[in-house]
């Protein structure tokens, strides 16, 4: 049965209307044919809603009302289509928190059902062999492997960036490493260092907010992706494996979009 996911802030505002619902021919200047939506094409299997926290108020009382009703309206349209699909969503923001910054929908988070939450890789630092394992496997390495150095650092490593970064780390050492061993000497500088990790002796001058920490490594990633693809954006986006709006957005805040 069919998997179909969307990553919604990769899509502008505008588009994810039309991406999830579909459209009819002549619904707005663009609409040149009749298009079927993301939810139409995972009937019968799963929708997985990727970031569903970024989502725009007026599209979560839509959403909210294909929940309900296991209807869809595409844009333009006014006969409704019966969609039998699984919703899966996924998001790093605490959306069930209410507050003034939190414009998410309390009955649509309810209407979404069972929450799972996974913690943050620092506190299961036990995943990241087979997780490293994992992703030599998926791009076809069989001989090359981290030593027992190397993977001591990244587990010690606090991950503020979590299972996305470590992945960037193995595929960023794969790409700079000929050897088919990877040693502690081959890590980006934070790791080999242990940065991140809040000292035990520094006092409360040494703590940061997880939001700083996060963005302070963040920052230095996007530093070594730019040095390492010597500048050219569309091979450090395809590295980072991010939107091209954010990366740029990203570029722009942290004072990069000049280098």
């Amino acid at each position: 049965m069919p998997f179909v996911p969307i990553n919604i802030p990769a899509l502008s505002p505008n588009l994810i209307e039309s991406e999830l619902f579909g459209h009819v021919r002549g619904a707005f200047t663009e609409a040149v044919r009749d298009k079927a939506g993301r939810l139409e094409l995972a009937d019968g299997g799963v929708l997985f809603l990727d970031e569903i926290g970024e989502i725009e108020p007026a599209l979560q009382a839509k959403l909210l009302r294909f929940l309900d009703s296991g209807e869809s309206l595409r844009v333009g349209d006014t006969k409704p289509r019966r969609i039998d699909a699984l919703v899966v969503s996924a998001t790093n923001r605490a959306v069930e928190i209410a507050g003034p910054l939190n414009s998410f929908r309390a009955d649509l988070f309810a209407r979404l059902g069972q929450v799972v939450r996974l913690p943050a890789l620092r506190e299961r630092p036990e995943d990241i062999a087979p997780l490293i394992e994992h992703f030599l496997k998926t791009r076809g390495e069989r001989r090359r492997h981290f030593s027992p150095s190397a993977l001591d650092a990244m587990t010690r490593y606090p991950w503020p960036l979590n299972v996305r970064e470590l992945r960037h780390v193995v595929e960023r050492s794969l790409a700079l490493v000929d050897r088919d061993v990877i040693d502690v000497e081959d890590l980006p500088v934070e790791i080999r260092l242990g940065q991140g990790r809040v000292s035990s002796t520094g006092g409360e001058g040494a703590l940061r907010s997880l939001k700083d920490v996060v963005r302070a490594a963040e920052r230095e990633h996007f530093r070594v992706v730019l040095a390492h693809t010597k500048g050219q954006r569309r091979k450090a986006i395809a590295i980072l494996g991010i939107a091209p709006e954010t990366f740029y957005k990203r570029l722009a805040e942290y004072g990069l979009d000049a280098d």
